[in-house]
């Protein structure tokens, strides 16, 4: 998570590009056990906190594991297969995006994938759980249209998140009615 993200009223702007929901998405197959369970939470908050109560309907729909035989590579963000992918931080995809950005990634949302660099070793503590989860979590939040706010009570914070957050919150609702254009 961090970087700067587009000022709110450019997301506004954008409110013309959000993508359809609910959308479909993908959990890597390579994924360890724990890391699928922590992406499929993340997926559950994304549809009882921001679709459920402002939509009345999910935005996501959990569409299972799925196996890309070659792994992550640009083309995949037009394939029209949403995945939460594992990111190798030692691939070229990788060293390109924090090359370019001149900064590391933990994780990286667009509207096509989800890019998780972030991993958990065997017993991971309670703290590397959350963590983890938040991660997909924000980038989910971009996968969703949604911009990085300067926030620091919110999912979409553009900076190091607070662990405790293990939901969206007040702000974020707020943020995704101002893409969506909730209760109208």
């Amino acid at each position: 998570m961090g970087g700067r993200g587009l000022p709110l009223v450019a997301a506004l702007a954008l409110g013309a590009c959000t993508p359809d929901l609910p959308r479909n998405i993908h959990v890597d197959a390579t994924f360890s056990a724990d890391e699928v369970e922590l992406a499929e939470e993340a997926i559950r908050q994304a549809n009882d906190r921001l679709g459920v109560p402002l939509l009345g309907h999910a935005v996501l729909v959990d569409n299972g594991l799925y196996t890309d035989a070659d792994g992550f590579h640009y083309d995949d963000f037009g394939d029209d297969v949403g995945v939460i992918y594992a990111l190798d931080s030692k691939s070229a995809e990788y060293t390109w995006l924090a090359d370019t950005n001149d900064r590391d990634y933990q994780g990286y949302g667009t509207l096509g994938d989800v890019l998780v660099t972030v991993r958990l070793g065997p017993n991971p503590t309670d703290a590397q759980r959350a963590h983890f989860r938040q991660v997909v979590m924000h980038e989910l939040g971009h996968y969703l249209g949604l911009p990085h706010t300067s926030d620091h009570d919110a999912v979409m914070y553009s900076g190091s998140g607070r662990l405790e957050l293990d939901t969206y919150t007040s702000k974020d609702q707020g943020a995704f009615c101002l893409v969506y254009g909730c209760g109208g």
